[in-house]
């Protein structure tokens, strides 16, 4: 009773809704209703002498109007997944769909990859192609200016071999857009927005993230006042980021100051038109070299002064004079080591293969050896015994197997207690928020 009772509410309720809108037909085999219907419809064909009818939507339309906003954004992003997008001679835009695609990559000639997501990718055909692999966070916050110039010379070094230079991420939109929005305004000398509208005209979902913009924009600026021989600025050497803790790059100090100045690390001072290394008296010497590299990248991509002199800690230089001019402390006097600098110090000493860097002592040791050092030991540029072999040198991610899987990232000792690599990479940028302005004349924003 209660099914013959639905039947007959919900039927011809339906026909006589669509009756105007669609067309019935009859059913020819009556085996295939519900027993219900069956005997509601048999009742009703009695009554009116009419066969049973049934609703073929067919007849609607098929057609759901143009795609939202948010299907027409899928669509595009679909489609550029899988495109190797030439937006220079020689140089081109992609995603891990595309880096790991070994046949897309022979059809464009590619020869050398930049990989800006280490944490995640592998170098997939690390004995045929040559990499440079980046630790790169898809935030605002990440220092993404830090690593330009070492991308600068891996392109410059391809394409001085006749190489054709791959840079992609997750999805060629924000961060290896960014590097080749970078290296464009560059090589062209034109602005952010000029190189912006022509990488996007070719690859239609190149969009940096706003923390990229900003720092790209600084660096513009920054550049400006270079070569016109203005500005001032200070550079301290530090690793990457946890991951990759023997990429050393210049980073900038926020408070340009002799107060900033640490005695196990190597800064770069340049002021109105000269350029200066300061060295501490416990520099590591791969600090002493990252420094100088940096430089000769200062040289090279800002017109930076040539003059670029040595300075060991306790000694005066004019380069130097506007540091002590700004600072409270003593110029001449022993510097202390920061406390916000032990994190980016003990993870290259964890890292380092040689003999162990004395930015691993505590920093009461080093106060308390201070206090015995003469004018002349100041002055001397390195520790005895210390190994100056083990250039310093690029990360490189190890290829998986086959199988094409991302490796972990490795691990060191002091990992269990310090979390993931993006949770210690956050830790050290928190540190360094305190000392550096992610918004300065170089990086405008990790």
């Amino acid at each position: 009773m209660e099914a013959e009772t639905r039947a007959q509410c919900l039927f011809p309720n339906i026909r006589e809704a669509f009756f105007d809108r669609s067309i019935w037909l009859e059913e020819s085999d009556e085996a295939a209703y519900h027993s219900a219907v069956h005997t509601s419809c048999a009742e009703q064909q009695q009554s009116s002498g009419k066969a049973p009818m049934k609703l073929d939507l067919r007849s609607l339309s098929q057609s759901e109007g143009p795609p939202s906003e948010l299907q027409a954004r899928r669509e595009k992003y679909a489609f550029f997944e899988k495109q190797c997008s030439e937006v220079a001679n020689g140089l081109f835009l992609g995603s891990d769909v595309v880096a790991r695609n070994r046949e897309v990559l022979r059809a464009a000639n590619i020869t050398h990859v930049i990989n800006c997501v280490g944490f995640l990718y592998p170098a997939y055909f690390q004995d045929e192609l040559t990499y440079l692999v980046l630790y790169l966070q898809d935030t605002p916050l990440e220092d993404i200016a830090a690593v330009l110039y070492d991308v600068f010379d891996f392109i410059e070094a391809a394409k001085a071999r006749n190489g054709r230079v791959l840079l992609h991420c997750s999805q060629g939109v924000s961060r290896s857009a960014s590097l080749a929005i970078a290296y464009l305004m560059w090589k062209q000398n034109r602005t952010f927005d000029d190189t912006l509208a022509a990488v996007k005209a070719i690859r239609g979902v190149a969009n940096p993230n706003i923390g990229f913009t900003c720092q790209l924009l600084s660096w513009q600026r920054r550049r400006a006042q270079q070569g016109r021989g203005a500005g001032s600025s200070l550079h301290r050497i530090a690793p990457q980021c946890a991951a990759a803790p023997r990429h050393l790059v210049a980073k900038p100090v926020r408070d340009a100051s002799a107060a900033a100045l640490d005695p196990r690390g190597a800064f770069i001072a340049q002021h109105g038109g000269s350029t200066a290394i300061w060295k501490g008296r416990l520099c590591h010497p791969k600090f002493l070299e990252a420094a100088q590299k940096s430089v000769q990248q200062f040289i090279r991509y800002e017109a930076a002064s040539k003059d670029a002199a040595i300075v060991c800690e306790g000694e005066d230089h004019p380069a130097l004079s506007w540091l002590a001019a700004v600072g409270s402390s003593d110029w001449l006097s022993p510097v202390a080591e920061k406390e916000i600098y032990n994190s980016d110090f003990q993870v290259f000493a964890d890292a380092d293969t040689g003999s162990p860097p004395d930015s691993g002592r505590t920093s009461s040791q080093s106060n308390a050896d201070s206090a015995r050092l003469s004018q002349s030991s100041r002055q001397n540029s390195a520790r005895p015994g210390r190994s100056a072999e083990g250039g310093q040198g690029l990360d490189t991610a190890r290829t998986s197997e086959s199988s094409g899987r991302a490796p972990k990232t490795p691990r060191t000792p002091a990992d269990d207690d310090a979390g993931s690599p993006n949770q210690r990479s956050r830790k050290m940028r928190r540190a360094d928020s305190g000392s550096e302005n992610r918004t300065s004349s170089f990086t405008g924003s990790e």
